[in-house]
């Protein structure tokens, strides 16, 4: 599971919502609170993920901006889940399926 690349990717839509650029140049304890925000919207995949998305309102092209090669898991989440509505909506989009 790629998981690092994802907490990092979390980690700055945080760090963006507060004003900041970069997680490796700010203060200790603006990433501390990023990775914190981080973890807590991963643990309990992908429910708490979403509602963390709902509450900064943030957009599949948002989490997926400048995210090179996310994990399939994390991707399918995004596309199928914000992309295409929160499960709430009448919207249904198939998964996106595996090239192989």
């Amino acid at each position: 599971m790629q998981l690092l690349p994802v907490i990092r990717q979390v980690a700055r839509l945080y760090l963006k919502s507060t004003g900041q650029h970069s997680l490796e140049s700010s203060p200790l304890e603006v990433r501390r609170r990023s990775l914190c925000w981080a973890l807590n919207a991963l643990d309990g995949w992908p429910a708490q993920f979403l509602a963390a998305c709902r509450t900064k309102r943030l957009r599949a092209s948002t989490i997926l901006k400048d995210f090179r090669n996310p994990p399939f898991w994390f991707e399918n989440v995004i596309r199928t889940e914000i992309l295409c509505g929160y499960r709430s909506s009448s919207l249904t989009c198939p998964p996106l399926l595996v090239q192989g």
